[in-house]
């Protein structure tokens, strides 16, 4: 759905009052934007890693890929060993996954310097790769940039010419790997519970909500482990609030696997237990979960 042909401030204040004026408008818009985000999934990804492999296959010797700055490009050199960074704005399942580009990277001889922010260092290091503040400039010859940099396909194009064909893709669209320490069973009685999201608001879960699902799992036998940014407002009896005593993403992950399971809201926990291998129940309000878990075998969603 296209508000206004172009790119003009008018043109789209005047759309914008029509939508308002007419919301009926607005039930028109969502099945198309709701089509549109379900292809943002793994097969799609695929499908684009193959094109840009073709593009690769018949460019010249350098490849010259814009970037932000009209006065700048990036000049692609031969294949071979050699460091890489990437850049990834503060989400957690962007950076957790390019776990996949990071080890194939690694594998074939190549360093990595991951740049994003602090709170996901130990996601990186864990990784392998060495941690860099987002803001700090690259020391290796590839540039990764992420989808909020005006060059929306540069990512794709820079990275590409390390997997050398199509056979390369199986390397890339798989599942994000963590390793975390944690006892060789999990708690059968135990579920890790995070009913919160720390931004946005609209993908938690309402206290009463929250409320249901503790009770639900005493009433059954189980014993709900908080964790996440926050806690429920009423905890019952039973409960064992572990919110606040994690240090990282990473230590919450740890701590749902040595639960029997995990009941998420779309967030980053989700992701990083997911990486490290929990069986969890991920409960998705506003972004379709086709979009989010296809790569993760032992998450179970719910729209």
């Amino acid at each position: 759905v296209r508000i206004v042909d172009e790119p003009n401030a008018a043109a789209l204040e005047r759309a914008a009052a029509e939508i308002l004026d007419a919301p009926h408008t607005v039930a028109d818009m969502l099945p198309a934007a709701r089509q549109a985000a379900e292809k943002l999934n793994w097969s799609d990804a695929a499908r684009r890693w193959i094109e840009t492999l073709d593009q690769i296959a018949a460019r010249p010797d350098t490849l010259t890929l814009p970037l932000p700055s009209p006065t700048h490009g990036v000049s692609v050199p031969p294949a071979g060993p050699r460091p890489y960074s990437i850049y990834r704005l503060a989400a957690a399942g962007d950076v957790i996954g390019c776990q996949p580009v990071v080890a194939e990277l690694q594998r074939r001889g190549h360093k990595v310097d991951f740049h994003t922010a602090s709170q996901f260092r130990d996601l990186v290091e864990n990784m392998g790769a060495r941690w860099r503040p987002y803001e700090s400039k690259p020391e290796g010859e590839r540039i990764i940039l992420d989808g909020a940099t005006e060059c929306r396909n540069t990512e794709s194009c820079c990275a590409a010419d390390a997997f050398q064909d199509h056979s390369d893709i199986g390397a890339l669209i798989k599942t994000p790997t963590l390793n975390v320490s944690g006892p060789d069973k999990a708690d059968p009685k135990l579920i890790a519970f995070n009913a919160f999201s720390a931004a946005p608001q609209m993908r938690s879960l309402d206290e009463s909500t929250a409320s249901a699902v503790m009770e639900g799992l005493l009433s059954t036998g189980f014993t709900p482990v908080l964790l996440g940014v926050r806690a429920p407002k009423k905890i019952p009896k039973g409960v064992i609030n572990k919110v606040g005593t994690t240090k990282s993403l990473l230590a919450a992950a740890a701590e749902a696997a040595r639960c029997a399971g995990l009941i998420t809201v779309d967030t980053g926990l989700m992701h990083a237990a997911a990486a490290v291998g929990v069986k969890t129940l991920a409960l998705f309000s506003v972004m379709p979960s086709g979009a989010r878990t296809p790569h993760y075998p032992t998450v179970l969603p719910l729209d």
